[in-house]
C-alpha cells in the first residue's frame, strides 16, 4: 500500500518542481541553503555531506537514533569578493553570510526502493551584500546592507532507486538514487541596516524545491541538487533572492 500511495506522490513533486521554472524576481539577502536528503533504513545509522552550493559552502550531518526518527544539523557559509572601492570586502552584487541550522523528523523506508522523510528545522544566521541605487537621472550609489535573520522550515523528501538502472550500476557504483525535495521556509530578518540606518524588521515566505540525484558505493556518494526557489509573499526587494534556481554539488558519507 505504502509503496503505491509512494508511486503516486513522486509525479506529483515533480509537478510542483516544473511550476518553479517560472521567472522570479531577484535582490540580494536571502539565500537558500543545501536541502537534507539522507535516507536511513534503521536506527544507529549516520550520513556526512559537504556541498559546494548555490548558498556557498555547505556542511550537514544526520542521524538516526531510533527507527524511523532523524535529526540533522548543517553549516553554511559563503564569503565575500575583494573590493575595497566600495566598502570593505563588498561591491555591487555581492552577498556573505553565516549560517547554522538543525532540524528532526520522521523517515519511512518501504522496500528496497522507496523512502521518504518529512522534517522541521530552525536555523540562525547574518547575512550581508552591496546594491546599487539609481536616482532620477540615472546616477547610482552603493548601500551596504547588512542583517540577522532566522529560518523556520519544514520538508518533504521523497527518494526512489530505479530498478533498471539499479541493475546496471550495481556492479561498478553499487547505488543510484533520485529523489525531489520541497521546503517552506519563513525567514524572519532583524537588526537591518542600510549604509548603517536602522531598517524595520520584516519577514518572508519562501518554497524551494529540488531535483535530486546521487551515485556511487553504498558508503560514497556524489550528490546533485537542482531547482527553483521562489518568495511566496509580497514584492519588497531587500527580501527578494540572489538567486530564482539553485546547483548543489557534494558528496556524501555513509557511517
Amino acid at each position: 500500500m505504502l509503496q503505491t500511495l509512494y508511486k503516486h506522490l513522486f509525479p506529483y513533486s515533480c509537478l510542483l518542481l516544473l511550476v518553479g521554472l517560472l521567472p522570479s524576481g531577484c535582490a540580494p539577502f536571502y539565500v537558500p541553503t543545501a536541502t537534507h536528503t539522507p535516507t536511513f533504513d534503521t536506527a544507529g545509522q549516520a550520513q556526512v555531506a559537504g556541498y559546494l552550493a548555490t548558498s556557498g559552502f555547505d556542511i550537514q550531518v544526520a542521524y538516526s537514533p531510533w527507527d524511523n526518527i532523524l535529526v540533522a544539523g548543517a553549516f553554511s557559509y559563503s564569503p565575500m569578493a575583494d573590493d575595497t572601492v566600495n566598502a570593505p570586502g563588498v561591491s555591487a552584487g555581492d552577498h556573505s553570510h553565516l549560517y547554522g541550522e538543525f532540524l528532526a523528523g520522521y523517515y519511512l523506508p518501504v522496500g528496497n526502493r522507496w523512502s521518504t522523510h518529512f522534517l522541521a528545522g530552525f536555523g540562525i544566521g547574518n547575512a550581508t551584500y552591496g546594491s546599487s541605487i539609481f536616482d532620477s537621472i540615472g546616477w547610482s550609489s552603493f548601500v551596504l546592507n547588512k542583517g540577522s535573520y532566522n529560518r523556520a522550515m519544514l520538508q518533504h523528501y521523497i527518494a526512489y532507486k530505479p530498478k533498471v538502472l539499479k541493475k546496471i550500476t550495481s556492479k561498478v557504483l553499487g547505488l543510484f538514487e533520485v529523489g525531489i525535495a520541497n521546503r517552506l521556509a519563513v525567514a524572519n530578518f532583524y537588526d537591518i541596516t542600510s549604509n548603517d540606518i536602522p531598517q524595520t524588521d520584516r519577514s518572508a515566505l519562501y518554497w524551494e524545491a529540488v531535483a535530486v540525484m546521487k551515485a556511487g558505493t553504498y558508503g560514497f556518494l556524489f550528490e546533485l541538487q537542482t531547482g527553483p526557489v521562489r518568495r511566496l509573499n509580497g514584492d519588497e526587494p531587500l527580501l527578494g533572492l540572489t538567486h530564482w534556481w539553485q546547483w548543489n554539488m557534494g558528496l556524501r558519507l555513509r557511517l
